[in-house]
């Protein structure tokens, strides 16, 4: 299936919301990419500039959890269902199921977001590897530069004696 997306109001990652009877929208496309603008205005027709499919065309794939993924999902849900109904208990409860709620958010996210972390991490260490021996090639270069200055005054000091 192929869509065409001319403005946010026809395009699927756009997501009406009412925050504090101000009206508007927001663009979880963008907001998955973690862009600091994912704010729509719902009074246009105007797609803002910044809009992540402007820049790039994507394509998606629907990939079922993994197992193991669903396994813990039922397991944190069921927990949150048995705190959930513990009235008694509920100042105490609070504070585990806003854990569990937390995790079972985590647990829903895509699965590939944990890959991709994984080769930003090795990305941003190379990086830092890179950045490393650079510093040291400099720290080099300005040793050999000091040496090459310092003997050049004791060649000036030892033509001054004379």
């Amino acid at each position: 299936m192929k869509k065409t997306i001319n403005y946010c109001g026809n395009c699927p990652f756009y997501e009406d919301y009412d925050e504090i009877g101000l009206g508007g929208a927001s663009c979880n496309l963008a907001i998955f990419q973690k862009k600091e603008e994912y704010y729509i205005p719902n009074d246009t027709l105007d797609t803002p500039e910044w809009c992540p499919l402007k820049e790039d065309e994507y394509s998606f794939k629907f990939k079922e959890f993994s197992e193991k993924r669903l396994k813990n999902i039922s397991s944190v849900s069921s927990k949150i269902k048995v705190l959930e109904g513990d009235v008694e208990n509920e100042d105490k409860v609070s504070d585990e199921l806003l854990n569990l709620y937390s995790d079972l958010s985590d647990l829903c996210e895509n699965e590939e977001l944990d890959k991709i972390e994984q080769e930003y991490d090795i990305d941003i260490s190379n990086q830092v590897n890179d950045i490393r021996e650079q510093l040291s090639a400099l720290e080099n270069a300005g040793d050999r530069l000091k040496k090459a200055f310092n003997s050049i005054n004791l060649d000036v000091d030892e033509d001054n004696k004379d």
